[in-house]
């Protein structure tokens, strides 16, 4: 009889004397041997599969203490570390679980749209989009913009208001601004409040009436309280008594187009009284070229002054 046979037997109380007998100095041989078959039956449940002699598959039982007699010390080991790296698993994926839960990764809407549109954040700010611009909500308090947008930010002293832009960061705790801006230029103004706008590790503190005004490197701050730069919002321009200058500059804003004098007339003694719904750029131009004599040229959104008579 083999060896894996007298253990079977032992297994299940039907030994006799000669094969207990060999079975002890088998034993006597390798005890750490009868420890690891020990741990065997138990760990794998032996004893409740040995239902009889003939059930018995001793090969197969035999195999498993073979295998636990090669190296025992370090399969033991192995066995113990694995359990104890499962545990740390279980325990790393419960708590990473529960942080994400409880923090769960912002979810970017972003908004843009063909005509102009209110949007009305949680936090109870208000920010009206003008045309074909797109505003990005990168979480609670935070987007990105490009285009043209008036911000009413609701306050909070705990929870600064973040606007990105292709041209820095704008921090605000409360307050009122208009912001356009593209890949190329962007202009701040603002209307309330007090806003930080930070860019090229510079800080410019803006107080309503300032312009920030930035092209590429070069950043000009500003102050026009009597430019309509926030017009746009109303679909309105109104002017009364207002100088030439100050109309062209709050038309090319209203319209977010550029204006350059190539005049080196400085003396405008033109004052204009009038009021534009909706009208193009090009209607607006034209009227202005009867009443105050203006000679311009207009294209890519480009307005050239080259004179005027008043």
């Amino acid at each position: 009889m083999n060896l894996d046979q007298l253990i079977s037997k032992f297994i299940l109380g039907q030994s006799n004397s000669e094969e207990k007998e060999a079975l002890e100095n088998w034993k006597k041989e390798s005890e750490e041997n009868l420890s690891i078959l020990k741990e065997t039956i138990r760990v794998n449940e032996l004893s409740d599969n040995l239902l009889g002699y003939k059930d018995v598959n001793t090969s197969k039982a035999w195999d498993k203490v073979a295998q636990r007699t090669v190296q025992p010390t370090k399969i033991i080991s192995i066995s113990r570390w694995a359990k104890i790296a499962a545990v740390v698993i279980t325990v790393v994926m419960a708590v990473a679980i529960i942080k994400f839960n409880a923090n769960p990764l912002p979810v970017s809407i972003v908004h843009t749209s063909n005509e102009a549109s209110n949007l009305n954040l949680q936090d109870g700010s208000v920010i009206n989009l003008d045309k074909h611009a797109t505003l990005i909500e990168n979480g609670t308090r935070a987007v990105t913009l490009k285009g043209r947008a008036y911000f009413d930010i609701a306050p909070d002293k705990n929870a600064p208001f973040i606007v990105e832009t292709n041209h820095g960061t704008l921090t605000v705790l409360g307050t009122e601004f208009n912001i356009v801006t593209n890949d190329y230029s962007s202009q701040i103004y603002v209307t309330e409040g007090k806003v930080s706008h930070k860019y090229k590790g510079k800080e410019y503190i803006l107080v309503p009436g300032d312009i920030l005004q930035i092209d590429g490197d070069q950043v000009l701050k500003t102050s026009k309280p009597s430019t309509q730069i926030t017009a746009w919002k109303l679909h309105k321009l109104k002017f009364t008594n207002e100088s030439l200058r100050n109309v062209l500059e709050s038309i090319a804003v209203y319209y977010n187009v550029s204006l350059v004098f190539q005049t080196q007339q400085m003396d405008d003694q033109c004052k204009i009284n009038t009021t534009y719904n909706d009208e193009t750029i090009e209607q607006i131009l034209k009227e202005l070229a009867i009443v105050a004599g203006l000679k311009y040229q207009y294209s890519n959104n480009n307005i050239i002054i080259k004179s005027f008579k008043c």
